[in-house]
């Protein structure tokens, strides 16, 4: 089978899912109606946001947690018409051409196209494939396929500083782990990274497996509104204030993403110290562009906390504080005006000078 025809028939599968931890792939399994991911993909979430081509972004919890695979498994939304993806029955061989499907980087979607390096690596007792097609952050979670359009593995780790040395969980153990936890169904259940049983959540005592006692990190239900520290704790005190839904917007401990009026409205908090403010309204059209940089300059003079700018063919409204100046009230009036003139400049640029919505470029 050839590779965009493999492609066409996981994309409406491939899941992306994310989380205060940070963001990864998964993918559906309509055999099992399960959602499959990476464990730390979820980290210790009891639930996380996901989002594909054929549902809106939406909350679901998580039902198994594998520590020694290092499998997660979601529920999946409901009355979704998923396609049928296929577990393979064996190991590809050395040199099998294979795709890695994911959404790396918090891309909405992308593919890479490689060989496989060594069918089975041995690590810590687990086997995986090693390939040599790009797996990057984000990828993890994702399927890895082969030309069959079967499922070979799931996508898991990179070794650092490598030049497209990935390794994927191999589908035999996937294959165990779903088969093992169906008597389990809809429940929450963990297998001991130990003694390899599967328990169920509730059964845990001071995080320790009921059958050999090995203590394990556990997920925890958190507070109505996760409590985070500092900065992060302000700026989601204010956008729950606003009526912002903060648990499906989170991105990663420090990002939040919005989508409304078909622009995507983020705020970040930078490793240099930078809160950035910022929303895509949307790309260039084809004609007019000079009159639209005109009306972007004038509005620029006009704005004070914000200013557009264009990057490549996107229009970028955005402002930064420095967190070293940060203070609760200019902080709150940048989060209200963020929202106000995205959706106001969003309508004008796609009314008045023929802009295409960040939502229906991304589809494209």
């Amino acid at each position: 089978m050839q590779t965009q025809e493999i492609i066409d028939i996981y994309k409406p599968a491939v899941i992306q899912v994310s989380s205060q931890a940070g963001s990864g792939s998964g993918f559906y399994l309509k055999e099992y109606n399960l959602i499959v991911t990476n464990k730390h993909v979820v980290d210790e979430n009891i639930e996380v946001r996901i989002a594909g081509t054929l549902f809106e972004q939406t909350l679901k919890p998580i039902l198994f947690y594998d520590y020694k695979y290092d499998l997660a498994f979601i529920k999946p939304p409901e009355k979704i018409e998923f396609p049928l993806l296929r577990i393979a029955e064996k190991l590809p061989s050395d040199g099998d051409r294979v795709v890695a499907i994911g959404h790396p980087y918090g891309l909405t979607y992308t593919s890479t196209e490689g060989i496989v390096s060594k069918k089975k690596r041995i690590f810590n007792g687990v086997s995986y494939i090693q390939i040599d097609a790009a797996i990057n952050p984000g990828n993890s979670g994702g399927p890895l396929v082969n030309e069959l359009a079967e499922v070979v593995g799931v996508n898991t780790f990179v070794i650092a500083e490598s030049t497209n040395l990935g390794f994927a969980l191999s589908a035999i153990h996937l294959k165990e782990s779903l088969e093992e936890y169906r008597p389990y169904y809809g429940q929450q259940a963990v297998r001991c990274s130990s003694c390899m049983n599967i328990s169920l959540l509730k059964d845990f005592n001071n995080n320790s497996c009921p059958n050999c006692g090995t203590e394990l990190k556990l997920p925890k239900i958190k507070e109505k509104h996760e409590a985070h520290f500092g900065i992060n704790n302000m700026i989601e005190k204010i956008l729950i204030e606003m009526g912002k839904n903060v648990k499906l917007a989170r991105r990663g401990k420090r990002d939040w993403e919005f989508k409304e009026n078909k622009t995507l409205i983020f705020i970040s908090i930078g490793e240099s110290g930078l809160i950035i403010f910022g929303s895509y309204l949307g790309s260039l059209p084809k004609s007019n562009i000079l009159d639209l940089y005109i009306y972007l300059l004038k509005e620029n003079d006009n704005l004070q906390r914000f200013s557009f700018a264009v990057h490549r063919q996107n229009i970028l409204l955005s402002s930064v504080i420095n967190i070293k100046f940060f203070r609760n009230e200019t902080v709150r009036q940048t989060i209200e005006e963020l929202f106000r003139y995205s959706n106001e400049y969003a309508t004008i640029l796609r009314e008045h000078y023929g802009c295409i919505p960040k939502e229906e470029e991304e589809e494209e």
